[in-house]
């Protein structure tokens, strides 16, 4: 079934869909399937199209947004039946058009049988979720040291980080760890222009000398959960409290702007998924959907080889 608090997600904002569409040269359509052209129930969600119509999942994008609305019921059954229902459709759009690659859905999305029974592979990643107010017992006491570290050091933050500085700890980031955002700081700018900065949220932890340390980008929307999009730190200050306390920042922050709550956007690497688990936030799942073809068989292999000890992730 799904749970619907996506209606105002950011990532159904004008802004966004134009931002992915300019960068990535993906065409945005915000699609909806009824029954039988009733108001509700009601399944809504973003799909981006490549030049030969089929669905592709933008870069940078942690999932395409689902909402389900169903008429107002507190019947399982029939809750059910409307999900099951309008489910299909979608299938079989996805199904006619093709996916290229595979493409994740929010995690408000937990019952994946329409698209199973179309013939697509569903896969579960995870994700950590913060609800607002955050339970502060819940924070582990390293990650509360490290935040008293850097207050105590005279690091400051602000949510008002330039694209300049934020792409400086993206790069080094990028440098130390090797891999690519696949981000230019021009493409921050648009971003933001796109956006506006009630919506592009842009956080930054400085040092006592006026260097930024840490940054990070979120998305918002108020009324919605706020979703982790990028985040560096430079090398010099991994051990500041400069991490730990833009993120502290940014959550008393988005909390006073009107977020419910913090979407982590993913949690799927062992030690990046140890780093958020700190936090003390829920483990979520999300589904990932995958068309059957060479590349989910090549994949299909190298997971056997991994599971048999030969082939490194």
């Amino acid at each position: 079934m799904l749970t619907s608090d996506l209606i105002t997600s950011p990532l159904f904002l004008d802004g966004w869909l134009e931002f992915n569409q300019r960068k990535w040269n993906l065409k945005p359509e915000v699609v909806e399937f009824r029954d039988n052209n009733k108001e509700l129930p009601l399944l809504r969600a973003v799909l981006y199209y490549d030049s030969k119509g089929r669905v592709r999942m933008p870069p940078r994008n942690p999932y395409l947004p689902v909402d389900f609305q169903p008429t107002p019921t507190e019947l399982l059954g029939r809750l059910g039946r409307q999900w099951l229902a309008l489910g299909a459709t979608m299938a079989e759009e996805l199904r006619h058009s093709g996916v290229r690659g595979s493409i994740a859905f929010s995690p408000t999305i937990t019952d994946m049988r329409p698209f199973q029974w179309q013939g697509f592979h569903a896969q579960v990643r995870y994700t950590f979720y913060l609800n607002f107010p955050i339970d502060e017992n819940q924070i582990d006491h390293a990650v509360r040291k490290q935040i008293k570290k850097a207050a105590k050091s005279g690091f400051k933050c602000s949510d008002t980080a330039s694209p300049k500085e934020i792409m400086e700890c993206l790069k080094e980031t990028e440098d130390r760890q090797g891999f690519s955002h696949g981000l230019t700081t021009a493409d921050i700018c648009l971003a933001k222009d796109l956006l506006g900065e009630e919506h592009f949220k842009c956080y930054g932890c400085y040092a006592p000398n006026g260097e930024i340390a840490s940054a990070r980008i979120i998305l918002h929307s108020h009324g919605s959960r706020a979703i982790d999009w990028v985040a560096g730190t430079k090398r010099e200050f991994l051990n500041s409290g400069a991490t730990q306390a833009v993120i502290a920042f940014a959550l008393e922050n988005l909390a006073s702007k009107g977020a419910i709550g913090f979407d982590y956007s993913g949690a799927n690497i062992p030690n990046v998924a140890a780093a958020k688990a700190t936090w003390g936030g829920p483990l979520v799942p999300f589904y990932v959907l995958r068309s059957p073809d060479i590349r989910g068989l090549v994949k299909y292999g190298l997971d056997i080889l991994r599971y048999r000890g030969l082939f490194a992730r």
